[in-house]
């Protein structure tokens, strides 16, 4: 367990199946215990959370809360306090919780594509004026030589 060498899920479930085999308490007590109302209502929400990562509901629900409240971290917070205060309705606060944090990722992942994207855009503007005031000095320099060409071929 504390060198991480089998995952946390795995270790979890071990006494599960090694007491009974060593003998220090039934399979019944040992599922009783694994069992409880709580622990199966944790187990399901993560369950849940982990269905909705799988299928990138998360992913549509932040876009949702985006879509409505805008891209201001503060009514985007709103949102999703909102969000996680409906849930919280009919479920647990910490199912709530481990439904919710995929969803404020995935925001916080749009709004820092969104603000790349402005970067990005803004960089290419300026590439595009730069390149635009080339082309200006370049015509410009060649009218002027063109005028004194020409002035000096009439003289």
């Amino acid at each position: 367990w504390v060198s991480e060498a089998i995952p946390y899920a795995v270790t979890s479930i071990l006494p599960l199946s090694f007491f009974p085999l060593a003998g220090i308490i039934s399979s019944d007590e040992v599922g009783l215990n694994y069992f409880k109302g709580i622990t199966t209502l944790f187990v399901g929400s993560m369950m849940l959370a982990h269905a909705m990562e799988h299928v990138r509901l998360h992913r549509r629900l932040g876009l949702f809360v985006l879509s409505i409240v805008g891209s201001s971290i503060k009514w985007s917070m709103a949102g999703l306090m909102g969000v996680t205060a409906f849930l919280s309705m009919w479920i647990n606060n910490s199912a709530a919780t481990s439904i919710m944090i995929p969803a404020a990722i995935a925001i916080i992942d749009e709004l820092e594509n969104h603000q790349q994207g402005r970067q990005n855009l803004s960089i290419v503007d300026k590439l595009e004026d730069h390149q635009w005031s080339k082309e200006n000095v370049a015509i410009e320099s060649t009218s002027k030589t063109i005028f004194c060409s020409n002035y000096i071929n009439n003289t």
